[in-house]
């Protein structure tokens, strides 16, 4: 019984971050508006190390602008992985070890393909669930930086997407997130 409201306890919290600003603040996000969400020196360290290549301009196809994950951030991940297949194969490999090991390469994965374009108005990125996604700028309300190295971006319509920060071309990302606020007058 003890584990069914720990479970209970464990979603509505999740689920409250989500929606609820003031756990997320809590929980270290912060407005872009008001500079980086990183405080711990250990965050910065890997920010420094994630962010070689984001100065690097996005591509661009006419009106379209393509972003997609540096390579130093791919780097870390795939390192970070080999890390842990070896800490793994130093011990006994069991079945939790081996669904570690999977939702790790899923990570990767996903890190290695995702992208956001940009094109007129329009916000495509892919989701968690490698679902492709599109967003209408003109409904953006707010920018949030996490502790994580995401942006979390809210819409008016009540749609919320995750974009990795570590984007090739971040500069330009961050000052059209920040122009795409402005336009749409949010205070």
């Amino acid at each position: 019984m003890f584990f069914i409201f720990l479970a209970i306890g464990i979603a509505l919290l999740i689920y409250n971050r989500r929606k609820v600003p003031v756990f997320r603040r809590l929980l270290g996000n912060q407005d872009i508006r008001e500079g980086s969400a990183l405080r711990d020196p250990g965050q910065m360290a890997v920010n420094v190390l994630a962010r070689m290549g984001s100065e690097t301009r996005a591509e661009q196809h006419g009106n379209v602008l393509v972003f997609e994950t540096t390579q130093a951030v791919r780097v870390l991940v795939a390192a970070l992985l080999g890390v842990l297949v070896l800490l793994l194969l130093q011990q006994q490999v069991n079945a939790m070890g081996l669904v570690f090991l999977a939702i790790a390469g899923y990570w990767i994965y996903y890190v290695c393909v995702f992208r956001v374009v940009i094109e007129d108005s329009q916000l495509h990125t892919i989701d968690w669930m490698l679902r492709h996604q599109t967003y209408d700028l003109a409904l953006l309300r707010s920018v949030e930086e996490d502790s994580t190295g995401n942006y979390r971006l809210e819409f008016s319509d009540g749609r919320v997407a995750y974009v990795i920060k570590y984007l090739t071309g971040h500069s330009q990302l961050h000052d059209l997130l920040l122009a795409t606020l402005r336009i749409n007058r949010v205070p």
